[in-house]
């Protein structure tokens, strides 16, 4: 593949991340001045715990949908190309009108409150509100996400990154406006998670309209093509499921066991110290596939140095920004949001151990994904949820939402980041 064709898409993918990124800087003020710090946290608490279904709900269909296009592709068969978009499409479809069905009047029925603390406001009817809206989003995520990664099966990253920078992009407007007219939390709901799905729709039904030979079908739906989606799926399934419960209930926890209060430094800790882990990131997405190429073609040496330089650099780039942030977080949170968070000295200190340990597990899973080693990251996966749970569930209550964090840091360094790099030392070392 010659590195003009290797550019564009890397230049859409960076341009959506950048994206990404810009659009979360202007959303965290936007969204706090307007919510206030309370409703902010009851937001962050309620849209994680729903949307954290979007990476399992379909049991990795969409992920095995990017394998089996690729393969399909490389063999020219637009038939079998139909065939993997209708079904991994129809059955997604009908999980996403499945849960609609049972979680919108779920998020009706909850008494919020009696799971909750609301420190004394009554935040029950915006609760029932957010999760509305998020169960909305959830599902119409569901059947986008199909095309989207079937589209980068087709490696067609380029105009999937266009749509998702356009899509991030559209959300920042459309909070401008609910804030310029005041158009309360629904409205302020629907701007921040509704908009960038339907850009994201308009960009998968443009995708459609322009490729006929995909169109979709019932009479291409194939039961077999489902078992072998939900097959390849699986590991990213079961690594998402174990993500889910263990990393991204943390916010829900935080507002059980303390107030939804607390919940707020520390989302908003959490989206600073992530970013060396998304910029280290985008340099990990190129090494996947080559990885994967080296190691097929018998080059342990080019991959076993590779990792390791890969893995010291990234330490020492993510302990250098992390850093940094540390140094100038007090300045850049009071410029950005109005205020700081220095009366959460142990939540801070937890997000500058979590920034570098992240990346460290990043670097290890691009290794162990590119080569196909599933069950056992599955098992750490497992591991580290049952860790962290309960771990979490203790420390939170007795120094807050720090607590959560700091669980979260020892889960990953006992569960991944130590035997990942145990069995990527043998996995280079002996080239089984």
């Amino acid at each position: 593949m010659s590195k003009s064709s290797l550019f564009g898409p890397a230049a859409a993918l960076g341009l959506a991340r950048a994206s990404s990124i810009a659009a979360n800087l202007l959303i965290v003020p936007l969204a706090l001045g307007y919510l206030g710090e309370v409703r902010y946290g009851l937001w962050a608490a309620i849209t994680s715990s729903v949307l954290m279904l979007n990476g399992v709900a379909d049991g990795g269909i969409s992920y095995g949908l990017i394998s089996a296009a690729a393969r399909a592709r490389a063999a020219g068969d637009n038939r079998a190309l139909s065939v993997i978009l209708s079904t991994g499409f129809l059955i997604t479809t009908g999980v996403a009108v499945l849960l609609l069905a049972i979680l919108l009047p779920m998020s009706f029925l909850v008494d919020w409150g009696a799971i909750l603390e609301f420190n004394g406001e009554a935040l029950g009817g915006d609760a029932t509100v957010i999760a509305a809206i998020a169960v909305l989003a959830l599902t119409l995520t569901m059947p986008v996400n199909v095309v989207l990664k079937f589209r980068m099966g087709l490696s067609r990253a380029t105009g999937v990154g266009l749509w998702d920078a356009a899509a991030f992009a559209s959300i920042v407007p459309a909070l401008l406006l609910v804030r310029a007219f005041d158009l309360g939390i629904a409205a302020f709901g629907c701007a921040a998670l509704l908009t960038p799905m339907v850009v994201k729709a308009l960009g998968s039904l443009f995708f459609l309209l322009r490729e006929r030979q995909f169109a979709l079908s019932m009479k291409e739906f194939e039961w077999s093509t489902g078992r072998t989606l939900l097959g390849a799926g699986f590991v990213f399934f079961c690594i998402s499921l174990t993500q889910a419960f263990a990393i991204n209930a943390d916010q829900l926890l935080i507002g059980i066991f303390t107030d939804v209060a607390q919940i707020t430094p520390y989302a908003i800790f959490s989206q600073l110290f992530t970013m060396p882990y998304m910029v280290v990131n985008l340099f990990l997405m190129v090494l996947w596939p080559k990885f994967a190429a080296r190691k097929a073609a018998g080059d342990n040496a080019w991959v076993r140095r590779t990792f390791y330089w890969t893995l010291g650099l990234s330490i020492v780039a993510g302990l250098i920004f992390t850093t940094f942030l540390y140094l100038v977080q007090e300045p850049v949170l009071n410029l950005w949001i109005g205020r700081n968070f220095s009366d959460y000295p142990l939540l801070l200190l937890g997000m500058v151990a979590y920034a570098p340990v992240l990346v460290v597990v990043g670097v290890i899973s691009t290794l162990l994904v590119s080569l196909d080693i599933r069950y056992p990251q599955i098992y750490m996966n497992i591991a580290m949820m049952i860790v962290n749970l309960p771990l979490s569930i203790i420390l939170i209550q007795r120094i807050g939402a720090a607590g959560a964090i700091w669980a979260t840091v020892a889960a990953y360094i006992l569960c991944i980041c130590i035997p990942g790099m145990i069995l990527a030392r043998r996995l280079i070392k002996i080239g089984n």
